[in-house]
């Protein structure tokens, strides 16, 4: 049978400073291995501890730094297709400023925000400070593009007044101009008038009669020049009107010369204002060469010289 190991001891002897008993500590070895054993251990994870500790610091900072990256990313992105929008709408207003220019006067004055960044004292700080300065500035070009659409609004609705305006005032100029263009206000020949519109003494009967025109003096073969733009509607002798020519111009209008020596359109001939459609003559019941002239509405003669400029301008055909 064996016999058992006895374990060994170590001793401390303790001497004190002043008088008194020095005292004598045993301690088995095997209890300081294990005390030195616990100490090590300690020693060894309170190292792993800092170690760790180090890391995490460090993961922390590289995490805060990518996030504060990301948001800067992110937030630029924002201002950069913000900031386009605003060019954009900006562009947008200078052409409706061009375009109604005449009417009115604005100023496009699209200012950059400037960024000042704050003192960062951490990263935590130096985070939230740019989340701010981001934010101020998406919410001043948020209230940029606003204003920009609130100004699309009123030039779109001035523009299309004025567009309207001029499309009304296009269309009235024409009405206008094609209702003077068949308004029978020139003259047909240049010359005196030998009888004007109303009651006379024939020249040739003698007797008292109703003129219904004009007779306007010029020489053999002058040409005749219609008084409106129309159509033609008679051509040919007409007892004592001689050769004739009557055009239809507007609501009812028409015109009459007569007397001709020649005439020069055809029925159902569109004419315009001053275009020659005969000659001077005295065919009919004439005394001279002249052309009888007549402006009529619905059928019935009317004085022509309502619609012809006063006496002292028909020279300057």
């Amino acid at each position: 049978m064996a016999t058992k190991k006895k374990d060994k001891e170590i001793s401390i002897i303790i001497v004190p400073n002043a008088r008194g008993k020095v005292k004598i500590l045993k301690i088995k070895n095997s209890y300081v291995y294990f005390l030195i054993s616990i100490l090590v251990v300690s020693l060894i994870s309170l190292s792993y501890f800092f170690v760790d500790y180090t890391n995490l610091k460090n993961s922390l900072y590289i995490l805060s730094s990518k996030n504060l990256y990301t948001l800067s990313e992110v937030k630029d992105k924002q201002i950069e297709a913000l900031d386009k929008k605003v060019t954009e709408q900006s562009a947008k207003i200078d052409a409706y400023i061009d375009y109604i220019s005449y009417l009115s006067s604005l100023e496009v004055d699209i200012r950059k925000m400037a960024m000042i960044p704050g003192v960062p004292v951490n990263i935590n700080e130096l985070i939230e400070e740019k989340r701010k300065d981001y934010s101020y500035t998406i919410e001043s070009l948020a209230a940029k593009v606003q204003e920009n659409e609130t100004k699309f609004k009123a030039l779109d609705s001035q523009a299309k007044n004025v567009e309207t305006n001029l499309i009304v005032l296009r269309e009235a100029t024409k009405e206008y101009n094609n209702i003077i263009e068949h308004t029978p206000n020139i003259w047909p020949v240049v010359g005196p008038i030998m009888s004007d519109y109303g009651w006379r003494n024939h020249p040739i009967y003698r007797n008292l009669e109703f003129h219904k025109g004009m007779d306007i003096d010029a020489v053999e073969g002058t040409p005749i020049r219609v008084t409106a733009s129309g159509v033609v509607t008679k051509v040919g002798w007409n007892g004592g009107y001689g050769l004739m020519v009557e055009v239809f111009h507007r609501e009812g209008v028409s015109t009459v010369y007569a007397h001709l020596s020649k005439i020069l359109v055809s029925v159902g001939q569109e004419v315009e204002k001053g275009e020659i459609i005969g000659n001077i003559g005295m065919t009919g019941v004439a005394t001279d060469p002249h052309v009888h002239y007549e402006v009529r509405i619905n059928g019935s003669p009317i004085d022509p010289s309502t619609y012809l400029p006063g006496l002292e301008n028909r020279w300057n055909l």
